[in-house]
């Protein structure tokens, strides 16, 4: 198995992601203290955090849509 995966489902009007991360990189990466050995009551007590990590560079820009004859997409 590759050391991490992506995998993503895209539906209509949203996608959903799964992502499979050994525990050591995402510990070297974020900070948060996991290894291989912790538990399923140590990784609870860091889900927080851990949700924190994984989705603050995902966020995507707010964003409005103007339907009409040339419709267009802008970022603020």
């Amino acid at each position: 198995m590759p050391p991490s995966v992506l995998l993503l489902d895209v539906h209509v009007a949203s996608v959903t992601a799964e992502l499979e991360l050994p525990l050591n990189d995402l510990s070297r990466a974020s900070g948060i203290g996991l290894d291989d050995g912790s538990t399923a009551k140590r990784l609870a007590a860091r889900k927080a955090a851990i949700r924190r990590y994984l989705t603050a560079p995902c966020a995507p820009p707010p964003f409005r849509a103007r339907l009409g004859p040339s419709p267009s997409v802008t970022s603020h």
